[in-house]
Parts: structure tokens; sequence; C-alpha cells
């Protein structure tokens, strides 16, 4: 993804992009725990809840969901669907180095889409990158 965004971006062009900061005492927590994600009713008229459980792989840095989603306009016939998802997480000097051997350098790293100052405990790491000039 890297390498096409590198291709199309006009050499004074910025690409900027915002992912979440991984923090590890939030994502080896409470592993597998069952977890509500929401009821609602969609726009035909059916019911429809979720729920999730979540792992994450230290080795691989991937966060693994498994939702689990029902739909239902009549209480005894409910479609059950199953859904997993995983994310991939870079920590800030990982990523740092992957925009570099990319052909990208790092001009700004904030906490926040408001601009605050990149912390450890900010929730997402917004990027702004340039080309690098070899």
């Amino acid at each position: 993804m890297l390498g096409a965004v590198h291709r199309h971006l006009d050499d004074e062009g910025v690409f900027a992009f915002e992912t979440r900061n991984p923090t590890i005492s939030v994502l080896a927590a409470e592993k597998d725990i069952e977890k509500d994600a929401g009821s609602w009713t969609d726009n035909e008229g059916y019911h429809c809840s979720s729920v999730y459980r979540r792992s994450y792989d230290h080795k691989s840095q991937l966060e693994h969901y498994i939702f689990t989603n029902r739909r239902w306009k009549d209480v005894s016939n409910v479609v059950e669907t199953i859904e997993p998802f995983a994310l991939r997480y870079f920590f800030p000097q990982e990523l740092e180095s992957l925009l570099y051997y990319n052909g990208f350098v790092l001009k700004e790293m904030y906490g926040n889409f408001d601009k605050s100052p990149f912390q450890a405990d900010s929730r997402l790491m917004v990027c702004v990158c340039r080309k690098r000039h070899k």
C-alpha cells in the first residue's frame, strides 16, 4: 500500500493518515471475553444485535475480533452470522522505519486530529509524511 501511495504522490505532495497507537496494557487486557457491540433496528425494520470476542497476538501484532451478529423480525427466525476481523498494529518507531524504507519521511506525528502532541497514552497516531528525497 505504501509503495502505491509513493508512486502516485507528487514530489512535493503530502501523505497523511491515522492509525491506532498500540497500548500493550489495553491489548493484553480482557482476552476472549464476550462484549456487547450494540443493538439497533436497520433500515429494513430488522432488529439487530452484535457481540464480539477479541484477542491479541504479540508475535504477529494482530488484534483478532470475532463478531457474532444477529438479525431478526420475528424471534423465532434469527439469522446469525460470524465475522472475523483483524487489526495489525505498528509501534511508533516501527511505523517511522516502515515509512522510511518505503520512501517517506515522517514530518509530524500527532496524538489526535486536533494536532495534540503524540504521547505514549495517545489513542491515535496521526501521521503527516512527504516523499523522501535521495
